[in-house]
């Protein structure tokens, strides 16, 4: 018994240690590849605000640049010890370890969503904030129309979705995992579907329904749509893991 506490403990120091370099690393890497993807773009001018930046940075592509390999990373990380038998059965059932797991995903996507705020406004400094109540803004180039939003509600909206993104990236990862013990279907599938929705950009269903571009401003139906999707979502992971759950009640641990 104190040897598993014992060996628990060494567990938590090693991976509390490890998580900070990895989410240390993780930031630098966004930094790197922001500031390479903002280079590619001289979006500079009275036009231009940091919104825009924002609203590029939360493209398909440039967004899964940035976080994909990062968000697989250490979303692999936080839980790689939570199947051992020692961390198994702390745990009162396999839906409490999952609700523990859960609750690693929600403070991750919070972290990684603070990064992408700090890395966008350091590599836009001295920038104007908003301008998109203006007729010379790049925003009514693209719309014909001004917006009225004001900064808190721009950035409130753009928090919740940034933070949607990450936590579904993360549970697609975790659900590879739970299911086939390896995180590589879950990557595969995310890259089919941000494939898919850069080729194809008539059919949101993941970054694309998670979106801040320039129509669903003005389009209140975009809104209403990513709702709908987050609960679809939702709805699909809630199966999914209640039918592993059930599964892996008649497993034995030591065959985890």
């Amino acid at each position: 018994m104190r040897d598993n506490k014992k060996r628990k403990r060494n567990i938590a120091f090693e991976t509390i240690e490890e998580l900070s370099k990895l989410y240390g690393i993780a930031f630098c890497y966004c930094i790197v590849i922001g500031s390479k993807i903002l280079s590619m773009f001289p979006l500079r001018g009275a036009a231009f605000c940091v919104r825009d930046f924002f609203v590029l940075m939360m493209s398909p592509l440039w967004y899964s640049l940035l976080f994909l390999i990062p968000i697989t990373i250490t979303t692999i990380s936080i839980i790689k010890h939570d199947f051992l038998p020692v961390c198994i059965i702390q745990n009162d059932s396999w839906k409490s370890l999952l609700w523990k797991q859960q609750k690693k995903l929600v403070f991750q996507s919070i972290w990684y969503t603070i990064s992408f705020f700090s890395i966008v406004f350091f590599l836009t400094k001295g920038m104007r904030l908003e301008n998109w109540n203006q007729m010379g803004s790049y925003f009514y180039q693209k719309t014909q129309r001004i917006s009225e939003i004001t900064t808190l509600e721009f950035f409130i909206i753009l928090f919740i979705l940034c933070l949607i993104r990450n936590y579904l990236i993360g549970d697609v990862i975790l659900l590879s995992i739970w299911k086939k013990a390896t995180p590589i279907y879950g990557v595969i599938l995310l890259c089919c579907i941000i494939c898919f929705e850069i080729v194809i950009v008539k059919f949101p269903i993941f970054l694309r329904l998670f979106t801040v571009d320039y129509i669903m401003w003005i389009e209140k139906n975009m809104r209403i749509q990513m709702v709908i999707g987050f609960f679809i979502y939702i709805a699909i992971f809630s199966i999914c893991f209640q039918k592993m759950i059930k599964k892996k009640e008649w497993i034995r641990y030591e065959r985890i």
